[in-house]
Order: structure tokens, then C-alpha cells, then sequence
């Protein structure tokens, strides 16, 4: 798969997807850890992010986007 293909799937695309690489259990942990305020990685961050994740990813995030990682992990969580 192309690098930017992950971006052009829908969000249940990408979590599938990420379901299948990691198994689900693993996606799940990793939502609800981004939920209690913790990290993840990269991947993650872009697999159920998108092309979004970049301004949560980069060398300097936006403070003013703090609320992307609980919201995305939230909706992954739907799909997963």
C-alpha cells in the first residue's frame, strides 16, 4: 500500500485496517489509554488520525489541538 493511501480511506477503513495489523484488543488498549490522557504512536496517531494527525505529530504540535487524540481515539472506538 502506498504511504498515502492510509489517507485516503474513511475512518472505519483505517481502524479496520489497524485492527487487522495489531489485532483489536491491541486498538482498543491503545484508544482508551489516548483517552486517560496518554500516548501512542505515530502509526496509531495516524491510522485512526489521518492526514489530521500531522498537527499532533510533528516537531512542534499545536497546543491548540490537544483535543485530537481523545476525540479520535473516541470515534476509533466505534469502529474497532
Amino acid at each position: 500500500m502506498a504511504p498515502n493511501a492510509i489517507w485516503d480511506m474513511t475512518p472505519r477503513q483505517g481502524v479496520d485496517r489497524e485492527c487487522g495489523r495489531r489485532g483489536e484488543p491491541e486498538v482498543v488498549a491503545a484508544c482508551a489509554g489516548l483517552l486517560a490522557g496518554g500516548d501512542a504512536d505515530r502509526s496509531f496517531v495516524f491510522a485512526i488520525g489521518g492526514r489530521a494527525a500531522e498537527s499532533v505529530t510533528g516537531a512542534h504540535p499545536r497546543r491548540d489541538q490537544r483535543y485530537f487524540l481523545p476525540v479520535r481515539a473516541a470515534r476509533a472506538l466505534l469502529y474497532a
